[in-house]
């Protein structure tokens, strides 16, 4: 038999149900006896061994445990559950939306994180704590930018796959622990911002830029609609094969034992312009140089039967796209 605290009032049906002022430091020692009695502060109260698995209901903000010693602790929620702080991005060849999150060290080594996606789950590793904090982490997941308005699902599981309590930055908790978020979520968000701040107010082409190249990805991928209206003009409906004809690619010389077969580019932080090329029957790669200005570049397999190689040209920064880049190939036979 133990001893309820002033405060305390506990009835057993089924499972433990804790209501009142409650003291996190409170511990209830287990005892080996018929439950069954209704006990409030002051009074006594028995419980099994057997039933201490069964008692995982909490009120609002306390919750039920057995400790090292065997012993049924009250204690506080919020020492045992995720914490959000916020969500930022990360912008390169994919959009990776970035959950900063605040977990307890005492959970921290037991639970990984788990993303929604699609219908889909996928487990993922929680890793270290942000450089210069104890408790903070950022778990992270990649879209592509034709799918920037679908919704990114993150819950935390423990080691029996158990879904851990998640909370918002208000402090409540999450829909069956589970933030849903998205990049158009993201960018709505710094929008609102404007009016309250006016250091935002830089980031608006970025962010109207940044939601219509994803209307654009959806169009030429043919990925469906999930976007908001597009803000401002729809170059899409204004774009003619003329408005690039200043960029067609201009060849010179002649093509002895390989061909150029296409040309590409690759955007992601920094553009990159990739060349196909063919080797004809008798030829091999090693006879061949590339150079773009000063560089020398690699020719990179196609496959495995030696035929076809691809030439990049990286690192090309935002503020030289407007740049001419020549490939040179020279023939060292």
């Amino acid at each position: 038999m133990v001893t309820i605290p002033e405060g305390i009032h506990l009835s057993y049906n089924t499972y433990l149900t804790i209501s009142g002022a409650l003291d996190e430091s409170v511990i209830i020692p287990v005892e080996m006896a018929a439950p069954g009695v209704f006990a409030k502060g002051g009074e006594t109260y028995t419980i099994t061994q057997k039933d201490v698995a069964n008692f995982t209901s909490i009120n609002k903000d306390y919750g039920v445990r057995l400790n090292a010693n065997n012993e049924l602790e009250l204690f506080e929620k919020k020492a045992c559950m995720v914490s959000l702080l916020k969500h930022q991005l990360s912008l390169g060849s994919d959009i990776g939306v970035i959950f900063r999150v605040k977990i307890p060290s005492s959970i921290a080594g037991d639970i990984h994180p788990v993303f929604v996606y699609k219908d889909k789950e996928e487990a993922a590793d929680l890793g270290s704590p942000i450089f210069g904090t104890k408790d903070e982490y950022k778990v992270m997941y990649r879209v592509p930018a034709k799918e920037m308005g679908n919704l990114i699902g993150l819950k935390f599981e423990d080691g029996d796959g158990n879904v851990v309590g998640f909370l918002d930055k208000e402090g409540t908790e999450f829909d069956n622990g589970i933030n849903f978020y998205s990049v158009i979520d993201y960018c709505d968000e710094l929008l609102l911002q404007v009016g309250n701040d006016p250091a935002y107010a830089e980031l608006v082409d970025l962010v109207i830029a940044l939601q219509n190249y994803g209307h654009y990805a959806q169009a030429y991928f043919k990925s469906g609609d999930t976007l908001p209206a597009l803000i401002g003009d729809n170059y899409l409906d204004s774009v003619s094969a003329s408005d690039f004809a200043g960029y067609d690619v201009e060849r010179s010389g002649d093509e002895i034992g390989i061909f150029q077969k296409t040309m590409s580019l690759i955007l992601k932080s920094t553009t990159i312009i990739r060349h196909r090329f063919v080797l004809e029957e008798g030829h091999d790669i090693s006879e061949y140089t590339f150079t773009c200005g000063d560089r020398v570049l690699d020719a990179v397999p196609v496959g495995t039967d030696g035929k076809e190689y691809f030439i990049f040209i990286d690192g090309i920064v935002p503020q030289k796209l407007d740049f001419e880049y020549t490939l040179v190939v020279t023939s060292d036979a």
